[in-house]
């Protein structure tokens, strides 16, 4: 159960793994040049770590440029399609690591188990960074509506779920690949987004 003090944390997460997937995305106007998402993502980072929002404040900055410089750093980084110089799979950095890999497996049975099928006409695989933030999001909204709706063993089941994908599978590649692409790129936005993903994980 989330105790009553606890619901704002909870809330803020829930904006913040919302607005981050919205970042690990393909850079679109109205995502990366939006002024309200760095105002809404200030607000869901003081809460959970204050000392992290001027992190906030230089990427708002850093995102104000020509959206095609953006893009194309994107997909050197992510999409290729030569060597990706930081592969955004959690595969390439657990197991075997190669791409595709008995993690990938694992990550997609972990959502099935959870209640979802993995969408593959997104023309992507499930340990992609942006579809693991958008799963946490979504467990930690599915405990919170279980807690309105007085159901504490999903609930229960929920959380326990947020913190088993949490801590036994994403925090053990992500700061891994969140170094990675902070040494490989010299884009400013890509820095400070990164170093705000790895240092955010310990307060989440």
């Amino acid at each position: 159960m989330i105790k009553q003090d606890e619901l704002p944390l909870s809330r803020a997460r829930i904006q913040y793994y919302q607005l981050i997937t919205a970042l690990l995305c393909e850079p679109e106007e109205e995502v990366t040049h939006s002024a309200e998402l760095y105002e809404q993502l200030t607000q869901c980072v003081t809460i959970l770590n204050a000392d992290l929002s001027p992190l906030v404040d230089e990427l708002r900055v850093s995102s104000q440029k020509d959206l095609t410089f953006l893009l194309i750093e994107y997909s050197r980084l992510f999409i290729g399609p030569f060597i990706l110089p930081a592969p955004p799979y959690a595969s390439c950095y657990l197991g075997s690591k190669e791409l595709n890999n008995e993690i990938t497996e694992w990550v997609r049975m972990f959502y099935e188990t959870s209640g979802l099928e993995f969408d593959y006409t997104i023309m992507d695989l499930p340990d992609h960074i942006a579809v693991e933030t958008e799963f946490l999001h979504y467990l930690i909204t599915r405990q919170i509506i279980a807690e309105n709706e007085e159901n504490t063993e999903d609930a229960s089941n929920f959380g326990k779920r947020y913190h088993a994908f949490l801590n036994d599978h994403h925090k053990r590649w992500l700061p891994v690949f969140c170094q990675q692409v902070i040494n490989e790129t010299s884009d400013p936005f890509y820095k400070f987004l990164f170093r705000l993903i790895m240092k955010m994980l310990s307060s989440l």
